[in-house]
């Protein structure tokens, strides 16, 4: 509903444009009376603002069952919808294959791996840390790391794959 302050601003707006067009049709303003003198006809700001007055029965804008003129047409949907909209920290911003494995430490029990991000900043591995959407470290040795990653396939169905990062020696190139 249109508040009262915003009708009498239009309507006041409205008598101000009509006014400053009435000066156009002087012909029309002036009629003379019988005593000889002349009757103005130009509309006093009260009567317009009467005239203007939004009764019960004005206009009254019903949202619901109508779309919002404001949005897109088009919605830009998510590459895959069974992602969820979850914000993802850490490793798990980047997949395998956005990470570069620079050293593995084997220490008895706990093996762990430093991988580096393109920007240069290293990251700690261990066995069941979580990188990417979907993958889990499964295993490190003295010169791999494996993980598996759960993939959708095109019909929807979970998989999973096995992704190695090996550790490059010195000299060596991709």
């Amino acid at each position: 509903m249109v508040p009262i302050g915003k009708k009498i601003a239009s309507s006041i707006g409205l008598a101000l444009i009509l006014l400053l067009t009435a000066p156009a049709a002087t012909s029309l303003r002036a009629e003379v009376v019988p005593d000889g003198g002349e009757k103005d006809h130009t509309p006093s700001l009260v009567s317009l603002l009467e005239e203007l007055q939004l009764g019960p029965s004005s206009f009254f804008y019903r949202q619901t069952g109508r779309p919002d003129p404001f949005m897109p047409f088009l919605a830009i949907r998510a590459a895959a919808e069974d992602q969820s909209s979850e914000e993802l920290t850490g490793l798990r911003r980047f997949e395998p294959g956005q990470l570069t494995l620079t050293a593995i430490v084997l220490g008895g029990r706990n093996p762990l791996a430093m991988v580096q991000d393109a920007t240069g900043y290293g990251h700690i591995i261990r066995p069941g840390s979580a990188i990417g959407r979907g993958g889990i470290v499964e295993r490190i040795t003295d010169h791999l790391v494996t993980i598996r990653q759960q993939v959708s396939s095109l019909t929807g169905e979970k998989e999973y794959r096995t992704v190695e990062m090996v550790l490059m020696q010195e000299g060596e190139e991709k």
